[in-house]
């Protein structure tokens, strides 16, 4: 590159310097207008002359509007800014482990200031152990990753993912480090192991469930098969009758909800199926009184039916009814004291419902 070099004017301009008068056609320079054209023309040539000496590196783009030089300094300043905006840590550490340089991100990573970040051991931030895996595999290889947990102050620890890659210098090597956090990552990733581990619980559930229900209905079907027989034999007595038809309505109602119990998945999803029919809601009640009549008079109460309703049908489903029938008697029950009374009553309203 070619330089000329800019010679100052002199301070004083007398008469005879200054050139013609102003005429209309020429301008007369004032120091003040002088003084505006030396200061950058002083810069310029400063700057050329550096660069002609190798002093400072420049960039000259030749374009329509004519050259434009990018020294250095100015190509440098947009990297400088993005590293200390970026959202990941960044480091420039010696071989030896000093931190050279530190962006203001990974310093926030450690909870302490710029200043103490600069200067200290990588070592005591990402452990001896990492820190000297991380070198010895730059010996190997240009980039290293790595997983760590980042010595935070007062919190415990940060998991991290480390890159390094090396940097030759002219009188050093060095490390260069980017630092990303892993939080919100390992949080995702535990929820969905967490999932994962809850769906394989809950399929293990269902299955012993599955096999649980076909066990207990085994037993189930000889019982109801033999009560059944036990209801044909004309040799039983009426009080006889009477229980063995007892035994064999509660066998199939056992069954019923064995199987409504254990199918948790209609159960969980709000499907339960209601099989419904036209249904005489004394008859229901009675069957349930039967079955909470041993505990009623274990416990010397007194059971009193007032059933004056008229209307009696219901569409429902028959074993729901009796479940709820049953809970409410044996709650009562259960809930009162020995020797008292405890009252059932039906009535029809108004609009005979």
């Amino acid at each position: 590159m070619s330089t000329s070099s800019f010679q100052e004017p002199p301070d004083h301009l007398d008469s005879s310097e200054r050139g013609p008068q102003s005429n209309g056609n020429n301008h007369l320079i004032t120091r003040a207008e002088l003084q505006l054209l030396r200061d950058p023309l002083r810069e310029a040539q400063e700057t050329l002359d550096a660069i002609q000496s190798g002093e400072v590196d420049a960039v000259v783009v030749t374009g329509k509007a004519g050259s434009q030089i990018y020294t250095l300094t100015s190509a440098e300043e947009p990297y400088r800014v993005f590293v200390e905006q970026m959202q990941e840590g960044a480091l420039t550490v010696s071989r030896d482990g000093l931190i050279l340089y530190s962006n203001r991100k990974f310093a926030e990573f450690l909870g302490l200031v710029l200043e103490r970040v600069i200067g200290s051991d990588a070592g005591t931030h990402f452990g001896d152990e990492i820190w000297q895996s991380i070198v010895t595999g730059l010996d190997k290889r240009s980039v290293v990753k790595k997983e760590a947990l980042l010595e935070v102050r007062n919190d415990g620890v940060l998991p991290v993912m480390v890159t390094a890659s090396r940097l030759e210098m002219v009188d050093q090597q060095v490390v260069c480090l980017v630092v990303t956090d892993l939080s919100e990552q390992k949080e995702k990733s535990e929820l969905t192991i967490a999932k994962e581990v809850a769906e394989a619980a809950n399929n293990s559930k269902d299955a012993f469930l599955a096999a649980l229900s076909h066990e207990l209905r085994t037993p189930l079907t000889p019982a109801l098969m033999g009560a059944c027989l036990l209801e044909r034999d004309t040799d039983l007595s009426d009080k006889s009758r009477y229980l063995v038809t007892m035994i064999r309505r509660n066998v199939e109602l056992e069954t019923r909800l064995i199987d409504d119990l254990l199918d948790l998945t209609r159960i969980t999803q709000g499907k339960i199926e209601l099989r419904t029919k036209a249904t005489d809601v004394h008859t229901v009640l009675r069957e349930a009184i039967d079955i909470c009549r041993p505990d009623v008079d274990d416990r010397g109460q007194h059971l009193h039916l007032s059933l004056d309703a008229a209307n009696t049908r219901v569409m429902g489903d028959p074993v729901r009814l009796q479940q709820i029938f049953w809970n409410l008697i044996r709650n009562a029950s259960k809930f009162s004291g020995r020797h008292q009374s405890i009252t059932v009553q039906s009535r029809n309203t108004s609009d005979g419902r």
